[in-house]
């Protein structure tokens, strides 16, 4: 969240915003973002906070499941409509599909580096948008 005011990720119904595609992940009750911070969704959350020192400014939530793969989307929706028959729709707001082929960076590729967005205003599926460097989470 860049922004100076804190982002609901449930609707007026307390429906939470969730994954719809690369992984499994629904966000808890009344999640919200804080004012110029992070939510960072984990694999496997004892592994990731043995690992990481993350600071005051992002909250690390997990596990989710399922497994990402090359050229899978990410996709984080929001909940929308709801059909006659009770089957839930969501609207998706962020989607990112990513490779381990040019021109993604080839550091991030199971050579220790992490994918980072260069601006988190711009398109969030285009790879140009996005370098490899050291894991630096919740920054």
């Amino acid at each position: 969240n860049y922004t100076n005011a804190p982002i609901a990720l449930y609707d007026e119904q307390g429906i939470p915003w969730r994954f719809t595609a690369g992984i499994d992940f629904s966000f808890p009750a009344n999640t919200t973002i804080a004012p110029f911070s992070y939510i960072l969704v984990v694999k496997d959350l004892d592994a990731f906070e043995n690992t990481y020192n993350v600071g005051n400014n992002a909250t690390v939530l997990g596990p989710f499941g399922g497994q990402l793969s090359d050229g899978e989307a990410l996709e984080l929706s929001q909940p929308g409509d709801t059909d006659e028959t009770g089957t839930q729709y969501f609207i998706r707001q962020d989607r990112v599909r990513y490779d381990s082929k040019t021109p993604w960076p080839s550091s991030a590729d199971g050579e220790g580096d992490a994918l980072h967005r260069i601006n988190r205003t711009a398109y969030g599926n285009d790879a140009t948008n996005w370098e490899g460097s050291a894991p630096s989470p919740g920054e």
